[in-house]
């Protein structure tokens, strides 16, 4: 019979420090691992007994912690639990998420986070976790008969194809070698990432092509030196709670990667607090494989994990609780729960209350205005369609336009209560769907047709519900009372924006209600408000820039000019004729500005630029004009704005901003800006170098090698990966250059025959149908030799200078060895 997860006993050690607060470590006995229940607690009682209060203020970085634990704690688990325990204590202090401590002890790690595997009994717990947004599934073999496994393996195949949905099996070494060598036969036809240690003797004799693991035979430092000697597998499956805690289990990682073995981190039946520890560890190791940290679905009661991805930055902080009396914890009553959540009421209707008949937003163009009544009507029709779905959701993926149905999109699923999930309109299918799915949407919706939101819904596995303009106005009556605003609280997730990190990956940040007040009370700290303001954004809302204007002219009840392209010469009379006090731009935009406008800048306070460097150019000619120019710089993480310059007070120093923000901290660590505060809902490293000066932060360019095309992030290696998966047997490479406007773009270097012109056309057609717009190269170039290292990289600082001195020049139509496409 398959063990459930009930059956797993494990031990909790809480510490409680001086100021009160609690951390916990888990600690999994194992017999199997010489580590009995019994073995265990006393462990950590002898361990405690020892502790001091002078303990904690010692431990001053990680390696201090661990040999700490190696001295007080002679079990595998002992030493996890207490490495967990004091790990926190100093993030906690430090406030830093409890990787980045981790980070100097390996040479690759995964900032931009990891993708969680989940552990299933068969195929139903399968079904469940694929439809919970898990795409790697293990499954434990050898406790079935071989016959009872194979049918398990293939109905696990059947959920998804292999591209969708990756497989590993984990047999432990419970079958005889014949049986293994029978499994592998069938196994290979899923498609499995890899088999854990089939049997005793079977990898000397293993040609059937699945790669394999080693786990259980590698626990102990013998064990382990010799599955490294032996050379026989691809994968190392370790689990920090056996393996001598956290500490060992990096180190192990490391000769893993100097051997060429792939690394996976998985949990040993943890509860959840064991396994967010574990989590730190995978995303420090980083990887191609997804980490064994996520749920055991063998359990309805298992406490799940916060996500199917876990990010350094956000998922992994702290783990510290206020201590309280088990007798209060009992005492509390619902009521008293409910007083403690801070509830407030909903900014679209309240804006309709205070100023029914103010503008809200103006489109340009012809169309018609949203007044704070009509934004308020739009919204309800909107949420009344929502509303009446079956089943209810709480997450749904649009693609907004900067226009009144994209307004009412947003502002309908805020008045409902719900996560708008913002996809790009530019987006191909493929990456929609993808979105969708690491969003966790439960549904999509448009306002209008749109095919490809359409086609993303059906691949992902979710309803998607078309509202038409037609249909919109049909409902834009009085909202009823069953289609009352919802009130909302602060830790409510009021969206999911993507951001592309270091990565590349699409990677969704969830913002919340807190998030976005505390955002917008820096914000107009720094550049002011007035009941008469009228905000002009040329932004897409889909953006957390674009919906950052949206949500302060929501917030703080004034005006929103909204553009879906920016026209440099309108807003130069908009401003001339005193209807705009505010406008949120990107350098490429200021520069055009300035082009157009010669004039005073009248009633305007504020420039806000950001998504970008200026340089030394722009700078001086805003200075030069007078242009009432806010530097700003943020992230996703913190809802655009982080640092903001006073309105016209420009630094000519090269990459210096403004300060922070009011309640925003900023500093740096390890040569990175590292951002804490409210606004960021805790505290996240960017991928920017800089550091701050006399109260102003200075950002001078990227940590990754991503791109910034006009305050966009695009990531060479996803383009890269895109194209040559497209088209089989070439090699390309993507450089930037820089752009006078933009800052950067991209260009395209490529490896194939200059005189096929049949090789040239689908390599067109792919840069045109696979990407969006913004991660277009704009110039392609044919070359004989990619420049590369002598491992084999693409070596880029050389395909840099290759392609500036291409650009430079004027390609000669039919060269022999370098086309212009």
């Amino acid at each position: 019979m398959r063990a459930r997860a009930t059956d797993v006993e494990g031990v909790w050690l809480g510490l409680v420090a001086g100021d009160g607060s609690v951390v916990w470590g888990d600690a999994v006995a194992n017999p199997d691992f010489g580590a009995e229940r019994e073995d265990v607690i006393a462990d950590l009682a002898d361990a405690v007994a020892h502790l001091s209060a002078t303990d904690s203020a010692a431990l001053r970085d990680f390696d201090d912690i661990a040999n700490f634990a190696g001295e007080l704690c002679a079990t595998s688990p002992g030493r996890f639990a207490l490495e967990s325990c004091f790990l926190q204590l100093l993030a906690a202090e430090q406030m830093v998420p409890v990787p980045s401590l981790l980070a100097p002890l390996v040479q690759a790690a995964a900032p931009g986070g990891i993708d969680v595997a989940a552990l299933v009994a068969g195929a139903e717990d399968g079904r469940r976790a694929f439809a919970a947004g898990y795409r790697t599934l293990k499954y434990k073999v050898g406790i079935e008969t071989v016959d009872k496994d194979i049918a398990t393996v293939h109905a696990l195949r059947d959920i998804a194809p292999s591209e969708t949905l990756k497989l590993r099996f984990d047999a432990g070494r419970r079958y005889s070698g014949d049986e293994a060598e029978r499994f592998l036969r069938e196994a290979v036809l899923a498609e499995p990432e890899f088999v854990e240690e089939p049997c005793e003797l079977l990898e000397d004799r293993h040609t059937l092509g699945v790669p394999l693991a080693f786990d259980e035979s590698a626990v102990t430092h013998e064990g382990f030196r010799a599955a490294l000697a032996a050379g026989r597998h691809q994968v190392a499956v370790i689990k920090p709670m056996f393996v001598g805690g956290l500490r060992s289990a990096l180190q192990r990682s490391q000769r893993c990667r100097d051997a060429g073995i792939e690394v996976v981190i998985t949990h040993a039946m943890d509860s959840f607090r064991g396994r967010r520890m574990a989590a730190a560890a995978a995303v420090v190791v980083g990887g191609r494989y997804a980490h064994g940290i996520g749920p055991a679905l063998l359990g309805a009661d298992q406490q799940p994990v916060d996500s199917t991805r876990f990010r350094a930055d956000a998922d992994i902080a702290p783990d510290v609780e206020s201590h309280r009396p088990a007798t209060a914890l009992e005492g509390r009553t619902q009521e008293a729960e409910e007083l403690a959540t801070v509830r407030f009421a909903n900014p679209v209707s309240s804006y309709a209350n205070a100023r029914p008949g103010h503008t809200f937003a103006e489109y340009g163009g012809g169309q018609p205005a949203d007044t704070g009544s009509d934004l308020n009507r739009r919204a309800a029709a909107v949420q009344s369609f929502v509303q009446g779905t079956a089943p209810p959701v709480t997450r749904v993926g649009v693609r907004p336009t900067n226009d009144s149905s994209g307004t009412a999109t947003i502002c309908g699923l805020i008045r409902y209560g719900a996560t708008a999930a913002l996809l790009s309109p530019e987006d191909p299918t493929a990456l929609v769907c993808d979105k969708v799915q690491r969003a966790g949407c439960d549904a999509t919706l448009t306002c209008g047709a749109d095919r490809p939101l359409a086609l993303a819904s059906l691949r992902a596995g979710v309803p998607h519900f078309a509202l038409s303009e037609s249909a919109l106005t049909r409902r834009s009556g009085t909202p009823g009372a069953e289609y009352a605003a919802a009130t909302l609280a602060d830790s409510d997730a009021m969206c999911v924006v993507f951001t592309s990190g270091s990565t590349g990956a699409p990677t969704p940040v969830t913002l919340t209600w807190a998030q976005w007040l505390a955002n917008t009370i820096g914000a107009v700290a720094r550049l002011g408000v007035l009941p008469g303001d009228s905000h002009y954004s040329a932004l897409p809302v889909y953006h957390v820039g674009g919906l950052a204007c949206l949500i302060r002219a929501l917030t703080l009840q004034h005006t929103l000019r909204l553009r879906a392209r920016f026209d440099a010469g309108e807003l130069s009379n908009l401003i001339a004729g005193g209807s705009v006090s505010g406008a949120s731009l990107v350098p490429a935009m200021l520069s055009n500005l300035l082009d157009a406008h010669d004039r005073p800048w009248g009633g305007l306070r504020y420039l806000l630029v950001g998504g970008g460097a200026c340089d030394d150019k722009l700078r001086a000619r805003a200075e030069e004009s007078k242009a009432p120019v806010a530097l700003t710089w943020g992230m996703t993480e913190t809802c655009s704005q982080a640092a903001t310059a006073f309105a016209g007070s420009i630094a000519r120093e090269p990459g210096a901003v403004g300060a922070p923000l009011p309640l925003v901290a900023v500093d740096t660590r390890g040569g990175r800006l590292r951002i804490s505060g409210p606004s960021a809902g805790g505290v996240h490293l960017s991928n920017d170098v800089g550091h701050v000066s006399d109260g102003t932060v200075h950002v001078a360019g990227r940590a990754d090698s991503a791109i910034i095309v006009g305050g966009r992030n695009i990531d060479p290696v996803e383009i890269e990966r895109t194209l040559e998966s497209a088209l089989a047997g070439a090699r390309v490479v993507v450089a930037s250059i820089p752009h006078a406007s933009l800052g950067a773009v991209p260009v395209l270097l490529a490896e194939i025959d200059p005189t096929a012109d049949l090789e040239c056309a689908a390599l067109e057609s792919a840069v045109r149908d696979m990407l969006a717009p913004y991660q277009q190269p704009r110039s392609i170039f044919i070359v004989d030799q990619i420049p590369r290292t002598s491992l084999g990289k693409p070596a880029r600082a050389d395909a840099r200078r290759l392609a500036e001195e291409l650009c430079a020049a004027t390609p000669t139509a039919g060269s022999s060895n370098t086309r212009c496409i």
